[in-house]
């Protein structure tokens, strides 16, 4: 019975701190609760956005025809760790017409985790080679921005938000050039005055 009284006074207790509540706590009280409302519908949102598969197939230049996608296979913290797929698109070719044509030249960089430098793969990607090429380790990479910015991977490549904008992320430095016979290292990504001298041909892997 003791009990039990004790748990009306508490319940009338509360009934009457409602009623006498200030329209000032209420309005934050309603806050809180539009705070909390939104917080659960953009968690909701962003796990709907989220990709389970690779992302589209992008190109690596415009004007060649290496193309690359990725998927995020885990997460620990602000690193997270990619697959890579490279591929040379031959549905939709817009390069390496000529006869002297044999593939492309590419290198793929991708920022260390300080921000600090890049690191770098090299390959022959010859016109043999009609599959896709998986890179045999995952990349980790660090997804937030010196801003505080966190990037995510979409199917249209990588993105973070800034003022409310989206907009993409440009986190690697590649190069691609055709491999053109009878004019062996002569390309855009290696050598004095070249667009980025970045490829190393003895690291090279030759995939045909």
């Amino acid at each position: 019975m003791k009990t039990y009284f004790i748990t009306i006074v508490i319940f009338l207790t509360i009934v009457f701190m409602g009623q006498e509540m200030k329209p000032e706590t209420q309005r934050y009280s309603s806050l809180i609760s539009e705070f909390s409302s939104y917080t659960i519908n953009s968690f909701v949102h962003n796990t709907n956005e989220s990709i389970e598969d690779y992302s589209n197939w992008l190109f690596i230049s415009s004007d060649k025809d290496m193309q690359v996608r990725y998927k995020l296979e885990k997460q620990e913290g602000n690193i997270g760790y990619f697959s890579v797929q490279f591929r040379i698109n031959f549905e939709d070719k817009s390069s390496c017409y000529s006869s002297n044509c044999e593939g492309y030249y590419f290198t793929f960089g991708y920022p260390t985790l300080d921000l600090m430098n890049n690191i770098y793969s090299h390959y022959k990607f010859y016109n043999t080679f009609k599959d896709i090429y998986t890179m045999p380790e995952l990349i980790p990479l660090n997804l937030k921005t010196r801003n505080g910015s966190y990037i995510y991977l979409k199917k249209e490549g990588f993105f973070f938000m800034f003022n409310n904008n989206e907009l993409q992320a440009n986190m690697f430095y590649n190069c691609v050039d055709e491999i053109l016979s009878g004019n062996a290292l002569k390309n855009r990504c290696s050598g004095p005055g070249s667009y980025r001298n970045i490829y190393e041909d003895s690291k090279a892997i030759s995939i045909k």
